[in-house]
C-alpha cells in the first residue's frame, strides 16, 4: 500500500503542477484552528498534510472529467464558479452552457 500512496502523491503534485502551468490558482493557505481552554481562546495553525493534497488534487481531476463529459455531451449541469474576488458558488447551466438564472439569483454561496 505505501507504494500505491507513493504513486498517488506524484501523480497529485504532477497535477498541481500542470494546473499551476496552466495558470490556475493553487490555493495553500493554512487552516486557522480555534484552542479553547476556560479562560480563553487562541488559534493554531494547521497546514494541510500530503493526504489532503491527494485527496484535493483526485477531486478536482474528478470534477474537471465530469464537467468534460458533461460539456462534449451536450448535457445540462451544476458547475462551481470561483471569480478572482474569492466569490465562490454554483450556477445551473442548460445544455448549452446558458445560465438558466441570472447568475446574482443563480449563485448561492459554498
Amino acid at each position: 500500500m505505501s507504494d500505491t500512496l507513493n504513486h498517488m502523491h506524484i501523480l497529485a503534485t504532477k497535477l498541481r503542477e500542470k494546473r499551476r502551468a496552466a495558470g490556475l490558482r493553487i490555493v495553500t493557505d493554512p487552516e486557522p484552528l480555534p484552542v479553547l481552554t476556560v479562560d480563553d481562546i487562541t488559534f493554531r495553525i494547521r497546514n494541510r498534510g500530503p493526504a489532503e493534497h491527494i485527496i484535493e488534487e483526485f477531486m478536482i481531476l474528478a470534477n474537471m472529467l465530469i464537467a468534460r463529459y458533461l460539456i462534449e455531451n451536450d448535457l445540462p449541469g451544476i458547475y462551481r464558479i470561483q471569480t478572482e474576488r474569492e466569490q465562490r458558488g454554483y450556477i445551473l447551466v442548460n445544455a448549452s452552457r446558458k445560465p438558466i438564472m441570472p447568475a446574482a439569483d443563480a449563485c448561492v454561496s459554498a
